[in-house]
């Protein structure tokens, strides 16, 4: 951990950061469709998608259960799909081979097990965000 700022926002390298409610989120692309996702070192999946979410994707199998999720409603299914997308991050374009989703997912969750490929920067004093190898 160092201290510090990133340079300014330059929509390639650099990203603005968002905080919502004290969490991260930048904006990406997916399946062609630019959205907010949340960045989420403690999710220990690669990213997490609402069902409706994954629809828009070129899936190159069928989805398969991987295991079960608990909320205040109950437990829920947490199924797995393999596609063909990729997530770009700024000039970042990662092949995601996989996708987990849930219909109780209410949005894109980026976690630790794709962001570890990468040195993660948070400048949350300058609300900036860089992913780098």
């Amino acid at each position: 951990m160092t201290s510090g700022q990133l340079p300014p926002v330059d929509g390639v390298s650099v990203l603005p950061l968002e905080l919502q409610e004290g969490n991260p989120y930048v904006r990406v692309k997916l399946g062609g469709v630019t959205m907010s996702a949340l960045i989420d070192t403690g999710n220990i999946r690669a990213i997490d998608m609402p069902s409706a979410a994954v629809a828009g994707l070129r899936q190159t199998s069928y989805s398969r259960l991987i295991g079960k999720g608990r909320s205040v409603s109950g437990e829920f299914e947490i199924r797995e799909m393999p596609v063909a997308d990729s997530l770009t991050i700024g000039r970042k374009v990662i092949p995601l081979g996989t996708v987990t989703f849930a219909n109780e997912f209410t949005e894109i969750n980026i976690g630790s097990a794709l962001l570890r490929r990468f040195i993660v920067t948070i400048d949350q004093a300058h609300s900036r965000f860089r992913l780098s190898r």
